[in-house]
């Protein structure tokens, strides 16, 4: 009687089910050599604690990820009828299809929404889902305070005493990490947002462009991502188009792109939806991209240790090639 709640949010209710066979996992040197030593495999290593003390904490090769490394897109962003836009989830699917999306997550308007539309809203990504490509619910959400948030992935709708008195805002900001589950808590329109980016907290990714429906930019988030990536968390790059009409998901093509790294669209989804779990990965398994695809982003070595380790210094290995792999990248510029 205690989890009913939680297990009717899919969360919790025991079930005597037989554990799945692991892999078994990669052990990090102790010592390392620098001659031999390899680098993890990009988007497919994890942190993996080693069994002897002092304990490290080495990105290792990730014995989950198999296969062939794939780019999946992601179009982030739209509003159906259900809320402040105009079609349906069928209406999107197809446009998205047709401009080399594999998945959609929609961003509802909360004010506009209600219960009954937002189950309709499931059922319809249900339905429109397949092995091809993924339709998620999501929501866009602002706070007492009058900013606003993406809830993305996450299929609960928003309990009566989270919000403001009027039901239309979130009172219990907290719940962006506390409240939801198997969702991507978003920080939206940071630049013109009422709250310093110094101040943001309960969240998990960071809006660092966000354009309108044309195609145009209308929020620049990358000065408040660089600095909480710097600061005080290790933030997901989201890119958002607030398409309003399916008609306009040609518009969105234009501009960052959400990109999805995992052998399979399953894999890449699941990966996506659980970021809360994802928070000390180095680095996460999302990037967003205007074109250039980066396939080598890895690093081996994260802790300084005893001079007998060899453990002073690390390496790093970046790679980008062009979407098509054959038209050539004249200038890359890093951040530091």
């Amino acid at each position: 009687a205690f989890a009913a709640n939680s297990a009717k949010h899919g969360i919790g209710a025991w079930r005597n089910l037989a554990k799945p066979e692991a892999p078994p996992l990669p052990e990090s040197p102790a010592t390392i050599d620098w001659t031999t030593q390899q680098l993890p495999p990009t988007w497919a290593h994890r942190v993996i604690p080693s069994k002897g003390w002092p304990r490290r904490y080495d990105e290792l090769p990730d014995p989950s990820v198999a296969g062939e490394m794939k780019y999946w897109k992601m179009l982030i962003g739209p509003r159906t009828a259900y809320s402040s836009g105009s079609g349906t989830v069928e209406q999107y699917k197809a446009a998205a299809v047709e401009a080399g999306y594999s998945a959609i997550t929609f961003c509802e308007t909360f004010e506009k929404l209600t219960k009954k539309k937002w189950d309709a809203l499931l059922e319809d990504c249900k339905q429109n889902t397949d092995e091809d490509f993924v339709c998620l619910p999501g929501l866009e959400i602002e706070s007492y305070e009058g900013q606003r948030y993406l809830v993305l992935g996450a299929e609960r709708f928003p309990a009566p005493n989270w919000l403001t008195e009027d039901g239309k805002r979130l009172a219990a900001v907290r719940m962006l990490s506390l409240g939801w589950f198997g969702h991507v808590s978003v920080v939206h329109r940071p630049e013109r947002g009422v709250l310093d980016h110094r101040t943001f907290k309960h969240y998990t990714g960071i809006a660092v462009a966000t354009y309108d429906t044309r195609g145009k930019q209308v929020d620049d988030g990358f000065a408040a991502y660089q600095w909480s990536a710097a600061s005080d968390s290790q933030p997901i790059p989201i890119a958002v188009h607030e398409v309003t009409k399916p008609a306009d998901v040609k518009q969105a093509v234009t501009g960052y792109q959400q990109i999805l790294p995992a052998p399979t669209l399953p894999k890449a989804i699941r990966y996506f939806r659980f970021a809360f779990s994802h928070n000390f990965d180095a680095p996460e398994r999302y990037f967003i991209s205007e074109g250039p695809i980066l396939d080598g982003w890895s690093i081996f070595n994260k802790d300084i240790g005893k001079d007998e380790y060899n453990r002073k210094h690390f390496r790093m290995g970046i790679g980008v090639r062009s979407e098509d792999g054959e038209t050539p990248i004249a200038q890359v510029q890093l951040f530091d």
